[in-house]
């Protein structure tokens, strides 16, 4: 472990400045871990995709009668709403729900009225411990789902038959969750006396992680049983 000062433009050798830089650097920056691909590509403003679900055995896995379309609007899934009709994912690796992550998804849900929805998740033994799901019993809103009971909600009812997209975003170090619909930042909150406004974020969550791989069209629930089922695209 290195205990010595930092040096830009030359480094030191037995004490001494050595091999020194001819040229300009600027923007120097020093992190105490280590950075993902996807954060490297954006400090030099470029992208990077961590990991892309593909339809085949190189990505999901359909369980269930799940077919793929290819139309006008792109290729995607296409759920009957049946229970057990999903996809899996191998989850990507080194992903944790109790570190700052994303989760985002195009979703179109073509029967509102045929109750609570679940687009994405993560496989598990007890509950979901992450979602984006529609819920008919809020007020007939998007969510997004933490596993401390943290539910944000839209701040306006989905349209039936119309894509949209969802995006829920948690930050381990502020302990905060945003939610996202068409890029808009959503201001309500889910609490025990109904829909809140918030400004913006929900501070004070703290999400828990767990292993399971991750999950389009099915929720989890009570010892792992599948609900929810997704009916759309």
């Amino acid at each position: 472990d290195a205990t010595g000062h930092v040096t830009v433009g030359t480094y030191e050798i037995n004490g001494s400045p050595a091999h020194f830089f001819n040229g300009t650097i600027d923007n120097v920056q020093i992190w105490q871990r280590a950075l993902t691909a996807s954060q490297v590509a954006a400090l030099a403003g470029l992208s990077y995709v961590d990991s892309v679900w593909q339809w085949g055995p190189s990505g999901g896995t359909p369980t269930g009668t799940v077919n793929q379309v290819a139309d006008t609007g792109g290729a995607y899934a296409q759920y009957p709403g049946e229970i057990g009709a999903r996809v899996t994912a191998p989850r990507p690796a080194f992903f944790r729900t109790d570190k700052s992550f994303t989760v985002e998804a195009w979703v179109r849900d073509d029967a509102l009225t045929g109750g609570t929805a679940t687009a994405v998740t993560f496989a598990d033994g007890d509950k979901m411990p992450v979602s984006l799901d529609y819920h008919p019993e809020w007020g007939s809103r998007w969510s997004f789902m933490l596993t401390d009971s943290r539910i944000l909600v839209s701040d306006a009812s989905p349209v039936e038959g119309k894509w949209t997209h969802l995006a829920g975003t948690y930050d381990a170090s502020a302990n905060r969750a945003c939610f996202y619909v068409n890029g808009q930042l959503q201001n309500t909150e889910l609490t025990s006396s109904g829909a809140t406004t918030i400004q913006g974020c929900s501070a004070g969550v703290v999400s828990k992680n767990n292993n399971g791989s991750v999950v389009a069209g099915a929720g989890y629930w009570n010892g792992g049983q599948l609900v929810n089922p997704w009916r759309g695209g």
